[in-house]
C-alpha cells in the first residue's frame, strides 16, 4: 500500500497513482475496487461461490 499516492484531477476526483515508475500498485487498486463494489452494493446478497451450480466444474487458479 506504501506504493499507491494520490492524484487528484481538474475536478477533485482522486486516482491512485505509482510514485515512481518502478512501484506496482495492481494488488491495493483491485482492493479499492472490491470495497467500492462492496459498499455500492451495501454488502448484501449471496456470495459468487454460492450461486454457482454445484454439478458444474470450476478451474481456479
Amino acid at each position: 500500500m506504501s506504493n499507491v499516492t494520490v492524484k487528484p484531477d481538474k475536478n477533485d476526483n482522486i486516482f491512485p497513482n505509482k510514485s515512481t515508475p518502478e512501484n506496482k500498485i495492481d494488488g491495493p487498486v483491485a482492493l479499492f475496487t472490491a470495497k467500492s463494489r462492496q459498499m455500492v452494493n451495501g454488502g448484501g446478497g449471496s456470495d459468487f461461490l454460492s450461486s454457482l451450480d454445484p454439478d458444474e466444474e470450476i478451474l481456479f487458479l
